[in-house]
């Protein structure tokens, strides 16, 4: 079971890899924001580098980024080549190139959307119900009355991923039409919703919040939670990215390495 925790959620990498050093099967992952993307990827494909799959998705995530800056720079150029023709010349090559600059200066570095259409990519439009491990997440979704805590073990696997992770504090401008459990306490640490979803016989909890995880009962399952300590960032950028990924990677493996 692996809990929210923004970019603190890269020691869930390490944890799983920790696990696995230690010969502990994995038989199936709950995971709510980070941890869902983490757990999403494991899931997946539980025989591939869970590293290497971060990567992958992290440089994809970069590369359309990157294309969607170009196609918004040239969408703007349209536009304004568009207002210098109807204007009759009054607004020239400055309102082309200024419109064209804004288009680009308008994509967001972290865009939700644009994550979801990264891991559907990634996946093959994979649906959760055809994972090689069970898998499940949750998020909130809005309602006319407020919200409801959904939890997602079947359809597709990118889409319920995103949704999970889609905290308006990372993804600005974003839909809050399905958003991040983690500002709920329990969520934030999903042990009883694991429990109950999965009824498994042992819950490894691994807890990047800095916080306790909050649990009601066990359900006579037996929970090992391994609390990982990392120091928050205050501004993700890709430019130290690898280096943050290394750091939290290696804290997440030796908490785990060291607690079993």
């Amino acid at each position: 079971m692996l809990s929210v925790g923004g970019p603190k959620g890269f020691a869930h990498a390490g944890a799983i890899d920790a696990l696995k050093a230690k010969g502990i099967d994995i038989d199936c992952v709950y995971g709510n924001s980070m941890g869902s993307v983490i757990g999403g990827l494991y899931a997946y494909a539980p025989q591939k580098d869970i590293s290497k799959q971060i990567e992958d998705t992290v440089t994809k995530y970069i590369s359309q980024s990157k294309e969607d800056a170009k196609s918004n720079a040239i969408t703007g150029f349209l536009v304004g080549a568009g207002m210098a023709v109807l204007s009759g010349g009054t607004f020239g090559w400055e309102t082309m190139l200024g419109s064209a600059g804004i288009g680009a200066l308008s994509t967001e570095r972290f865009d939700n959307k644009r994550f979801e259409k990264v891991l559907n990519k990634q996946f093959n439009s994979a649906k959760i119900e055809t994972l090689p491990l069970e898998y499940a997440t949750s998020y909130f979704k809005k309602t006319s009355t407020g919200v409801e805590f959904t939890t997602a073990s079947c359809g597709n696997l990118a889409k319920a991923i995103a949704r999970s992770a889609n905290n308006p504090f990372i993804f600005k401008k974003t839909n809050l039409s399905h958003i991040d459990p983690g500002l709920d306490r329990a969520a934030s640490v999903p042990v009883d919703d694991a429990i109950k979803h999965f009824e498994p016989k042992v819950v490894i909890a691994i807890n990047v919040t800095g916080d306790p995880a909050v649990y009601a009962e066990t359900r006579g399952c037996k929970v090992i939670e391994i609390i990982v300590e990392v120091a928050e960032v205050e501004n993700l950028d890709t430019e130290h990215l690898h280096e943050l990924y290394n750091q939290y990677y290696q804290a997440g493996y030796d908490a785990v390495f060291d607690a079993l």
